[in-house]
């Protein structure tokens, strides 16, 4: 029994260092900054391969799908930061020439796009991960998933305020929250990419 215990416990301790050192390595390999959505990629794949099914190990399965994804991470994640800023300059272009009420409005209606985004980003890289498809696929699949399963959507959403909160406020927080956001979203969107997969007789 004592044994048993001893054992679970250095389980449970590596399962934790684990995912502290992959939320390392999605640090690392953002920080060139064009490759944050290939690094978000590689920490989804690596927390759903090594974390969750215990297939390989945490750093392998990362730097496999960093490379693997690399190209068509930085594509995504250049159109995500020109979408961003797109809806930040439309923001200050409508409150500089419209009342504070019909502006406040506005603005309101772009940030819940900004919010519902989110979820159509997290569906992408996810499917990133696992799917071989030429890129507008991805944005394609992110789109319609986001609106099919918006309830997952919501949940997604709230995750990811959640993180991007903690990370703002406390810069240190980034050291464990990625990895952290990753499984939690992981239990989410599992259940919708299992079902896009392909069958083996196809």
């Amino acid at each position: 029994m004592v044994k048993n215990l001893g054992d679970n416990l250095v389980y449970y301790g590596q399962k934790i260092f684990d995912l502290i050192w992959v939320s390392l390595l999605w640090v690392v390999g953002s920080i060139p900054i064009i490759t944050v959505g290939t690094s978000t990629t590689a920490l989804y794949y690596a927390v759903h391969r090594a974390w969750v099914e215990d297939k390989g190990y945490i750093t392998d399965k990362f730097w496999s799908s960093y490379k693997q994804n690399l190209k068509q991470g930085i594509c995504l994640w250049i159109m995500i930061v020109a979408i961003s800023i797109i809806i930040h300059l439309d923001c200050s272009v409508i409150m500089a020439f419209t009342d504070s009420q019909a502006g406040g409005t506005i603005t309101a209606f772009y940030y819940l796009i900004s919010l519902l985004l989110l979820g159509v980003f997290a569906y992408m890289f996810a499917s990133l991960s696992r799917y071989e498809m030429p890129i507008g696929w991805f944005i394609k699949i992110g789109c319609y998933m986001a609106v099919r399963y918006f309830g997952r959507t919501l949940l997604l959403i709230g995750i990811l305020s959640v993180s991007l909160w903690l990370i703002t406020y406390i810069p240190l927080m980034i050291l464990v929250v990625p990895g952290i956001a990753v499984l939690l979203s992981e239990k989410i969107l599992e259940p919708v990419l299992v079902r896009y997969e392909p069958k083996e007789d196809e």
